[in-house]
């Protein structure tokens, strides 16, 4: 496969880094993250955003990523116009210390974006979330852990965990299902 090919099919699992490079929640700090996400008395519910904003969000970004390919048979072809073959997510995780409601931090993610034909879009990520919250809380007593099925060996530091969740997270996947932590 050529790098070119590569690039692009990784532009489908990136936002643009100028519309949506992610944005932090100010109120989560590494001094704080044992009382805050990796607290078990802390939830996403606390700050997540309601519905009726992120679908509206979503039908705006959607225009805005050029998300206009007519999908008459629902097959979410790549840029599909259809909003259900999209997860408005947050590119670093509110169980990261992603901002909540920042546009910058928010885009419309596919569900089945492919590379290599191996689908890896949303839910694929998802996983990665998980996975990096546990590296975040690796040290924490008593952190809850929320990932399913990868978990890790090493702990890491929140702005790390939020650089690999806004720059690259598909390379940290790729470990995890090798096996490896993610740096």
């Amino acid at each position: 496969m050529t790098a070119l090919l590569v690039l692009l099919q990784l532009t489908l699992i990136q936002p643009d880094a100028k519309r949506t490079p992610g944005k932090v929640n100010p109120g989560i700090t590494q001094g704080n993250i044992a009382k805050t996400i990796c607290s078990k008395k802390w939830s996403t519910r606390e700050v997540r955003p309601h519905s009726s904003y992120t679908r509206r969000l979503k039908l705006d970004q959607m225009q805005e990523y050029g998300d206009t390919v007519a999908d008459e048979t629902d097959k979410c072809v790549p840029r599909s116009k259809n909003p259900k073959c999209y997860e408005e997510d947050h590119l670093i995780s509110l169980e990261a210390g992603g901002h909540p409601t920042d546009p910058e931090n928010l885009w419309p993610q596919p569900y089945n974006s492919k590379i290599n034909g191996q689908i890896v879009g949303a839910r694929q990520k998802d996983f990665v979330e998980g996975f990096i919250h546990d590296e975040i809380c690796f040290a924490t007593p008593d952190s809850p852990k929320n990932s399913k099925i990868y978990h890790p060996h090493t702990g890491i530091t929140l702005k790390r965990g939020q650089e690999i969740l806004a720059k690259d997270w598909f390379t940290c996947y790729e470990s995890m299902v090798k096996g490896q932590d993610c740096k």
